[in-house]
């Protein structure tokens, strides 16, 4: 069995320290729910999302993760259907 140069405590922090640097960048990242949690809508509003392209997703371990960032500063479109365009006005009178 090899012995190990480093020293225990160092290997520990070293172990640590990568630990909380992966949950920080975990931290990016909301579930569906949790993203449906925060904006106050249902799981499938944000799946509709994620389907039309409005949010990007990451899949980890078989799960689709939406970036926190999005979520948060996600605008929502106006609701219904948007207007018609109205046509020009013609004259009323025709001139002679």
């Amino acid at each position: 069995m090899a012995a190990c140069t480093q020293p225990l405590a160092e290997r520990y922090k070293n172990i640590l320290t990568e630990s909380i640097d992966s949950a920080t960048e975990f931290s990016r990242f909301l579930s569906q729910k949790e993203a449906a949690d925060l904006r106050g809508v249902s799981k499938q509003a944000i799946a509709a999302l994620v389907k039309r392209g409005r949010l990007s997703t990451v899949t980890i371990a078989g799960h689709k993760l939406v970036l926190r960032s999005e979520v948060e500063e996600f605008a929502a479109l106006a609701p219904g259907r948007p207007p018609k365009k109205k046509a020009a006005k013609k004259s009323a009178k025709k001139q002679s």
